[in-house]
């Protein structure tokens, strides 16, 4: 098995340091490129515990990449245009992230970028050696978090289908399970969304580093993704079970956490021990060089590297002017008056919008329609003021939960809303209409809300936008005429703001 230094010792080759050089100064130009997407990356990285594991992905790669090392240097590289049907798509598409705020499109386009940067300038020989590491950098991606309402119901379904099974009699209001001896909450750190999205990652690393046949690696995969969801529900039972034998004098706070934590290792020796106990018999990774003949040459030629330079600096006097836009707010705050009495609602009782740049609260009295409460966040131009952010939530989900989610169509507003019936924790029924007002979009669609923002701002006219909060008596009448009026009312409010009008 030859090493890296003798191989290059023996050939006596600069042009593989200088190829390793363009390599370098592709990577500077990605990380430039890239700069504010990454620093936005690892900035979830360091807040939140499910992506902790990103550290890693990106060194893991190199040293899987590292470990094919003698393949890799028998081959030589070129630049291989093929991969510009692949990289061109991406700079717009991260142009328009920057644009509207997109940080999951942001940072998808980023580490897509990096690996098919990387292919592009190698070719395909070289690239398909090493593709798995290639790959593997997309788990440098944040994504996973948008799972944990999905996973929350998950959870729950099969902990009551669990507790049917074992006889113990159980009551359910959307995430709240009620057993005779308490409740228990299916929070949103209950989701296992945590574990979910690193055992993915550690089982696509066993997969690869311990199967070589391509089915076994698909079920292998399969497993990986289906053991955490099953586990995390039988943690969940589990800590209702033992609440139920206890009496709830454990399995609750410090003893809820001991055992999750206690549970998911064993849950990852599992998964370790099956991959080493049903992989295939291995062939290092590290090849014997079959020849050493080859050179790598300098690079790719003169007009692609011109190209792919134009390319960046373009991208790079673009995306400066999205990030330094003026973040001078244009939000003129409306005139509410007979809409409602404007008061200040208590903190777990109001809906978080926590980068709006203005907010008024309405209390409003229609004829069979009670205790009707309305939010009108408001979001300016700058960047700093996000209309979609996901640090938003509709309602407290320490104090309440989704019950049911469905959509309404209110001819007198424009437009159809977002309709969530919510439960407390002490059995309060409400419901929330909920909808965004940005540019001509006029709806409940968080998606085409945040479209809507950044096709505004791609186009240099960017406006405030408006995201609407109306909590209501889950059977209030929403079809009383007193209610379509006040609808067509909160329209114009609307429009008024977006146009920047006082009234």
């Amino acid at each position: 098995m030859e090493r890296l230094g003798e191989v290059l010792l023996r050939e006596r080759s600069w042009l593989r340091f200088r190829y390793l050089y363009w390599l370098l100064a592709l990577f500077a130009l990605w990380v430039g490129l890239n700069f504010e997407s990454l620093r936005s990356a690892m900035n979830v990285w360091e807040n939140s515990n499910t992506f902790t594991h990103c550290y890693f992905v990106i060194p893991l790669s190199l040293y899987l990449i590292y470990l094919k090392r003698s393949t890799v240097l028998a081959i030589e590289p070129a630049f291989d245009a093929r991969f510009l049907v692949l990289f061109l798509p991406l700079v717009p598409v991260l142009m328009f992230a920057y644009a509207g705020d997109i940080d999951l499109l942001m940072h998808m386009a980023s580490f897509s970028m990096l690996p098919v940067m990387i292919a592009m300038a190698v070719g395909w020989g070289v690239a398909r050696q090493i593709l798995f590491p290639l790959c593997f950098m997309l788990f440098s991606i944040p994504v996973g978090e948008e799972l944990v309402p999905l996973f929350q119901r998950i959870t729950a379904d099969l902990s009551v289908a669990l507790l049917g099974m074992f006889g113990i009699p159980v009551f359910r209001e959307g995430l709240y399970i009620q057993i005779p001896e308490g409740k228990f909450l299916v929070a949103e750190a209950c989701s296992g969304i945590r574990f979910f999205v690193s055992t993915i990652m550690l089982g696509a690393l066993y997969a690869y580093l311990l199967f070589n046949k391509t089915h076994k690696r698909i079920l292998f995969m399969i497993f990986a993704i289906a053991l955490p969801i099953i586990a995390n529900a039988f943690r969940a039972f589990g800590i209702m079970l033992v609440g139920h034998l206890t009496d709830m004098k454990h399995a609750v706070g410090a003893d809820h956490l001991v055992y999750g934590w206690v549970f998911f290792a064993l849950v990852t020796g599992l998964l370790i021990a099956t991959a080493y106990a049903v992989r295939d018999k291995q062939e290092t990774l590290e090849e014997e060089v079959h020849s050493v003949a080859v050179g790598w040459t300098l690079g790719p030629g003169r007009p692609q590297a011109i190209t792919m330079l134009l390319l960046f600096v373009v991208s790079f006097a673009w995306l400066h002017q999205v990030q330094h836009r003026d973040g001078h707010e244009t939000v003129v705050f409306p005139d509410v008056i007979g809409l409602g009495e404007v008061f200040s609602p208590e903190v777990y009782n109001k809906p978080r919008f926590p980068s709006a740049s203005k907010a008024v609260h309405l209390r409003v009295s229609l004829p069979n329609v009670n205790d009707m409460v309305t939010h009108i966040y408001m979001h300016g131009s700058s960047k700093d003021s996000e209309l979609t952010s996901s640090a938003n939530r509709l309602y407290d989900p320490e104090r309440w939960t989704l019950d049911k989610q469905s959509t309404m169509n209110i001819a007198a507003l424009g437009g159809e809303v977002l309709v969530l019936d919510i439960v407390s924790n002490r059995g309060e029924r409400k419901r929330l209409l909920h909808w965004y007002r940005v540019g001509a979009y006029l709806g409940g669609s968080k998606i085409r809300a945040k479209l809507a923002e950044a096709f505004e701002n791609m186009l240099g006219r960017a406006a405030p936008g408006v995201a609407v909060v109306v909590s209501l008596d889950q059977h209030a009448n929403t079809h009383a005429p007193e209610f379509q009026l006040w609808m067509k009312k909160i329209a114009q409010l609307l429009n008024n703001v977006v146009e920047g009008k006082d009234a």
